[in-house]
């Protein structure tokens, strides 16, 4: 008896201990720590005495009231984990790998991206595994992750039992000629996918007929990405025949691979027959006139392809001018892009002309990016955009007319490699790619009569005399020609010349350009036509750095 009494009086004291006095509200947890064994002792004598005073009852009564009961305690029963989550948990312990927290928290989201976090095989296998039950996820994004082989296999084999992913992206996960086979097995038979990019990943003529199967056999992917790998003209060969025969795809990136010579041809062949492909990047591939020409020749058979990209593929002026004489013929490209060619200003008007003097030529944006034009070259899409709407972008506006004439009387009095330095640097080109232009026989190698007939092509503003004065500098083993070892001296030998150059041309076109800038500003409210003029910057050591001003204008 005694035992219990002492227990309800601990109780008892408990409940006063709560509700004698006022103090500020604690969490749930805080109030209901129980009081030290020490201290009961000394509380309860003093809290007994309030008994005879009538006090217990009036507490206890009071604390019936749930007025000041407060908690924080969650009175619902937590949701059970998802049946993803629980897998992934599971294959992890398994399998002996650390849960990624990423894929916890973005789970349910319709466009999942996982970059950088390098899971590796056993990794890659956890999570392919619950992402075959994810119904939420239709974007599915690893790029470089370094996946492998191994990697590739797990996902590719998850794509077999999830039906919601259209577009993936494995690019720069270095799978290899294993993945390649993987992909192929997969894509080749799937039916739900729309945009696959496998970008980056070291494919090469080896593996290219498994794509050209995948390409081929696939009637359901509208976008495929090949970009930054390393086919070349023999994995070209094999993937045009399968371009040619696709009906199903309209998006297709080549672009930053090796396609030059006869693989150029047989991708231009395969746009002669295709009729659904939209989009077509072959920029930064080394095409050459050779590709130029061919590709250009493909544009009179075929008026489905819209936007075309043939950017930095060394292209000269002699296979712009022919490309643009099939141009002309074209009545279905929209975007055309060949900017970084060494086209000059020759190929640069011949392409603007070209799309202005055709009637049925329906191009409405033209990217000459740091392809140097002269005013007749703006005067023609001046004309152009009066007629429609014409958007074009091109490098320096060169003054080269302008020197003929303000500089005629000086360029007789100057030394013949500064003004061939200048005239270099206006045109944005090193001296090597205009060697390379006028080398017609690829022999490395000039004749007197070659370089002065070169030079001549393009507006050289020298007179015969010192043409022959120029050859005589540059022919330092007086062989009468002048070959590429001669050409590439000029920077170590004739560095001074080249430095007072830049000086000359730097100081003339930072003029000229705020001049141009302070005409224009005025007709920038009433025009629809963009024109994006560059203004080049170069180091001595001939990289280009391009400096970009946009300019909305009305000619």
């Amino acid at each position: 008896m005694t035992d219990l009494k002492e227990e309800e009086e601990e109780l008892i004291l408990r409940s006063i201990s709560r509700v004698s006095t006022k103090t500020p509200k604690q969490s749930a947890r805080s109030r209901y720590v129980r009081t030290p064994a020490s201290k009961l002792h000394s509380q309860r004598k003093s809290n007994l005495s309030s008994l005879s005073q009538g006090v217990l009852i009036t507490q206890l009564a009071d604390s019936d009231s749930d007025s000041d009961y407060d908690t924080d305690l969650d009175e619902d029963e937590p949701k059970p984990p998802s049946p993803e989550k629980v897998i992934y948990e599971k294959v992890c312990k398994d399998v002996g790998v650390t849960p990624i927290s990423y894929y916890y928290r973005h789970m349910k989201n319709k466009d999942f991206t996982l970059r950088y976090r390098y899971p590796g095989g056993k990794g890659s296998r956890a999570l392919s595994i619950p992402m075959q039950l994810n119904k939420q996820i239709e974007k599915l994004d690893l790029t470089d992750n370094c996946l492998g082989p191994g990697g590739t296999r797990c996902f590719t084999a998850m794509l077999t039992e999830n039906t919601n992913i259209t577009e993936l992206n494995l690019s720069f996960n270095n799978i290899g000629r294993r993945g390649a086979i993987f992909l192929r097995d997969e894509l080749v038979e799937n039916t739900i996918l729309k945009k696959v990019d496998i970008s980056g990943n070291g494919f090469g003529d080896k593996e290219a007929h498994y794509f050209a199967d995948i390409i081929k056999g696939n009637h359901y992917i509208t976008e495929l990405n090949l970009s930054h790998n390393d086919f070349c003209s023999e994995g070209a060969i094999l993937l045009g025949p399968a371009i040619a025969h696709n009906g199903y795809i309209e998006y297709l990136d080549l672009s930053w691979n090796h396609i030059r010579l006869k693989g150029a041809e047989i991708i231009a062949d395969s746009l002669k027959t295709n009729n659904v492909l939209k989009v077509l990047n072959l920029s930064n591939n080394g095409f050459a006139n050779q590709g130029a020409i061919a590709i250009g020749e493909s544009l009179q058979m075929n008026n489905t392809l819209e936007d075309l990209d043939l950017s930095n593929n060394r292209i000269a002026p002699g296979g712009a001018i022919v490309f643009s004489q099939h141009l002309h013929r074209n009545t279905g490209l929209k975007i055309l892009k060949m900017g970084i060619n060494p086209i000059l200003f020759t190929g640069a008007v011949a392409i603007i002309k070209a799309i202005a003097t055709s009637a049925k030529n329906t191009v409405y944006r033209l990217d000459l990016t740091k392809v140097t034009v002269h005013q007749e070259f703006m005067d023609w899409v001046a004309d152009l955009q009066l007629r429609r709407h014409f958007e074009v972008k091109v490098g320096f506006l060169s003054r080269a007319k302008e020197t003929k004439g303000m500089w005629r009387e000086k360029v007789n009095m100057m030394n013949p490699l500064l003004v061939l330095c200048i005239f270099m640097r206006e045109q944005g080109l090193r001296i090597l790619d205009l060697f390379k232009n006028m080398d017609k026989d690829h022999n490395y190698s000039l004749t007197r009569d070659e370089f002065k007939t070169g030079l001549q092509s393009v507006q050289f503003p020298l007179t015969e005399g010192q043409l022959d004065e120029l050859m005589e500098i540059l022919d330092t083993d007086k062989n009468g020609e002048v070959d590429i070892a001669e050409i590439l001296a000029i920077n170590r030998k004739h560095a001074n010349v080249k430095m007072k150059a830049n000086k000359l041309v730097a100081a003339e076109k930072e003029r000229k350009r705020l001049e141009r800038a302070r005409a224009k500003l005025p007709k920038l409210k009433s025009n629809n036509n963009l024109v994006v003029i560059e203004s080049t910057f170069d180091d001595d050591n001939e990289d280009t750095m391009w400096d970009t001003l946009e300019v909305m204008q009305r000619y």
